[in-house]
This record gives structure tokens, C-alpha cells and sequence, in this order.
């Protein structure tokens, strides 16, 4: 992750995500909702509840250097219900 915070949400932000993502799972698919939810999701189609994690934004951008070189590129749920 670069030195210069690239998003407008704090480090802190809370965020959910999958323990197939926090175990080495590629992240395919990123959302950030009009409620500022942002989500992190593998491939897999059924994700069970009890494996929802929240963890900070910060941490996601470590895990995948596209996240954080590529910050405008998320899929952004608020602008596609407009």
C-alpha cells in the first residue's frame, strides 16, 4: 500500500468481508454501498453468515495491491442506483 491515503473512508473504516479472502482468496468483487458499507468478496456464490468477517479498510488494501493502486476502480453500488 502506498504512504498517501488514496480514499475519502478513514484506515479504520469498518469493512465485511469472507474467510475465504482473509485465507487467500482473490478478492473478485468489491462494493461500496450508498450507506458507505464497503465489502470484499471472493468467488465463491454462498457465503455463510458464520463466515462474515469485519475487519478495517487499511488491512484490505494490504491484501491486494490493486485495491490500493487502483482506488476509483471499485464497483460503487450508490452510483449505479442513481
Amino acid at each position: 500500500m502506498s504512504a498517501a491515503w488514496k480514499f475519502p473512508d478513514a484506515p479504520n473504516t469498518a469493512c465485511f468481508t469472507t474467510t475465504e479472502v482473509l485465507n487467500g482468496a482473490p478478492i473478485v468483487l468489491v462494493s461500496h454501498d450508498y450507506e458507505g458499507d464497503w465489502q470484499f468478496h471472493a468467488a465463491s456464490t454462498e457465503t455463510m453468515l458464520s463466515s462474515v468477517k469485519i475487519v478495517c479498510l487499511a488491512d484490505m488494501l494490504r491484501r491486494d495491491d490493486l485495491l490500493a493502486f487502483h482506488p476509483l476502480h471499485v464497483a460503487d453500488i450508490a452510483s449505479e442506483q442513481d
